[in-house]
């Protein structure tokens, strides 16, 4: 497993006049398999079920996957309604806040 380009500069002999900085890949001494628990997309997002590679995947928000174009267009549309509902609400309060200053004076 390469884990990246380190800089490694090589002295090629005291008389050289040469600045060459030469780029090697490094290698993990103790190559280990990541662990399960790491992995952030083991199973699908609604039903719960281990993804397989062999089922398409259909992923929303980058991180999220359903075994459907129904459910994720499920989820997608209950957060569209929440997320519509939120807004009003807050305009809701900003009103009332509103006319509460407005009786104060």
């Amino acid at each position: 497993m390469d884990v990246g380009l380190r800089l490694l500069p090589q002295i090629t002999s005291s008389n050289s006049t040469s600045n060459v900085l030469l780029k090697s890949a490094v290698r993990k001494a103790n190559q280990q398999s990541i662990p399960q628990d790491l992995c952030f997309l083991k199973t699908y997002n609604l039903c719960n079920k281990q993804l397989c590679p062999d089922k398409d995947i259909y992923l929303y928000s980058r991180d999220q996957g359903f075994c459907s174009v129904e459910t994720k267009q499920m989820v997608a549309a209950y957060r569209q309604c929440s997320s519509e509902a939120r807004s009003e609400t807050c305009l809701i309060l900003e009103d009332l806040r509103m006319q509460r200053l407005k009786s104060r004076v």
